[in-house]
Order: structure tokens, then C-alpha cells, then sequence
């Protein structure tokens, strides 16, 4: 992460100087696709400095009487990422470990986070963090830690099933609320998953199609242009009129 920082960093500065020159120089018709690049970019910019600090900042230690955490603070995108809070929680304190599974999105990219909490006996609630469930981090396998911890405690993991959760509320930190933690039961994603596939099949489909037709034209159109360009080097090469004449005979 460290690398693909470094790399993108001299791009991402040079987008000030950027924007001025084409100020100045009163290029106003490039603004509207520059001003869009740069937003995208910097939101990139933004995911990997995000990304940056969980790997240098965040720690788990599993210790022999307690386990010390250091994870965001909060829930939101922005400042809660870039704030971090140690936790030292004893086992004795720890009331119970919670995991759930989240879904985002449709059927056109469904996405499933798996998450971890502690819960303590005075009511105080710990996040450990989300982990995708198609590509795990090996750094912080939230699932294999909330299993630690809860063994050191003396107590089993509490699997809350799955719930459907709504991607601009988890950006904003909104907790979820009785409407979103509506369970959703195994025979729901298999079906979402078969919509899933079809979608997609559909979709490959299509640009398969779209692509085909298109080198199918351009190769009718290159075959039409090779014939006119053989017959106007023939007109050249060869006089119209020994052409004429030779038809006749």
C-alpha cells in the first residue's frame, strides 16, 4: 500500500499546477473533463491514505489477561478513519463477541462484509472491523480474531446472521436500525447470487455481441476499401481506354 501510495502521489500534486495552467490559459472546454478526472482521483487518493493508515495503525493484541485494540474511532468515512482509539478490554470484562454478515448492493454487484464486535458487561460496544468475505485480509482476519478473543473469554461467537445494509448509510456512519437488520436467510442470497449470475451473463452477452458487430463492420468496411483501392490502381496502372479495349475483345 505504501508502494501504490509513493507511485500516486507525484500524479495527485501535479493536479493543482494542472487545474491553474488551464485556468490561465482560459481552456475552458477541457475544465468539465479535468474537474471530473481530479475528483475521481482524489477520491482514490483518499480510499488508499485510508487504507495506509489502517495498516501502520491498526493493532490487535491478544494478550494473557486482556486484548488491547487500535482501530478507528468511529463509524463515518472521513474523520473517524483518519482518528484512531486504543482499547484494553480484560477478558473478565467482555460480556459477549458478535459477528454479522452485511449485503450491499443489488444484483448487479452484491457485496458481503463479514463484521465483529465485542459487547462488554457495562454496555459498551467494540467494532473490530469488516472483512470482505471473497478476499479476506490476512493482516486482520477480523472473523479468526472475534473467535480468539471470545475463546480467551470463555465464551462462544454469536453469529447474527445476515442483515441488508444501504452503502450511503455505512459511508456515513448511520447505524443501522430495525428496518436494516432484517434478517436475511440463506435460500435469499442463493437466489440474489442466481439473479447475480444471470445478470451477468447477460451483460458479457451483450458486449460479446456489441464487439462482434463491430469488428464485423469494420472488416465489410476494410473489404470495400481494399476493392476501391484495387480498382484505382488498376485505373492507374492500366489506361481506360487498353481497358475498354481489351472488355471488347
Amino acid at each position: 500500500m505504501s508502494f501504490v501510495f509513493l507511485i500516486l502521489l507525484p500524479f495527485f500534486a501535479s493536479l493543482p499546477a494542472m487545474m491553474v495552467q488551464r485556468i490561465m490559459h482560459q481552456l475552458w472546454p477541457d475544465m468539465l473533463g479535468f474537474t471530473i478526472f481530479a475528483a475521481a482521483f482524489t477520491a482514490v487518493m483518499l480510499l488508499v491514505v485510508f487504507e495506509l493508515l489502517r495498516a501502520i495503525r491498526a493493532r490487535v493484541v491478544i494478550g494473557e489477561s486482556a486484548v488491547q485494540l487500535t482501530l478507528p474511532a468511529g463509524r463515518g468515512i472521513v474523520m473517524p478513519k483518519l482518528l484512531y482509539r486504543t482499547h484494553t478490554i480484560p477478558y473478565s470484562d467482555i460480556e459477549a463477541v458478535e459477528t454479522r454478515r452485511e449485503l450491499y448492493g443489488g444484483v448487479i454487484a452484491p457485496v458481503m462484509l463479514r463484521g465483529a464486535r465485542i459487547i462488554t458487561k457495562s454496555g459498551k460496544t467494540v467494532p473490530l472491523g469488516y472483512v470482505n468475505e471473497a478476499n479476506t485480509d490476512p493482516a486482520l482476519p477480523v472473523p479468526e480474531i472475534a473467535a480468539e478473543i471470545a475463546r480467551r473469554a470463555g465464551l462462544e461467537v454469536i453469529d447474527r446472521g445476515t442483515v441488508r445494509r444501504q452503502v450511503h448509510k455505512k459511508l456515513r456512519g448511520i447505524r443501522a436500525n430495525d428496518s436494516d437488520a432484517a434478517p436475511i436467510t440463506e435460500a435469499d442470497i442463493e437466489a440474489l447470487n442466481r439473479r447475480h449470475n444471470k445478470v451477468m451473463v447477460a451483460i458479457c452477452s451483450a458486449l460479446f455481441l456489441i464487439v462482434a458487430g463491430g469488428l464485423l463492420v469494420d472488416i465489410s468496411k476494410s473489404e470495400l476499401d481494399l476493392g476501391e483501392q484495387a480498382r484505382q490502381l488498376v485505373q492507374r496502372i492500366i489506361p481506360s481506354s487498353d481497358v475498354q479495349r481489351a472488355g471488347a475483345q
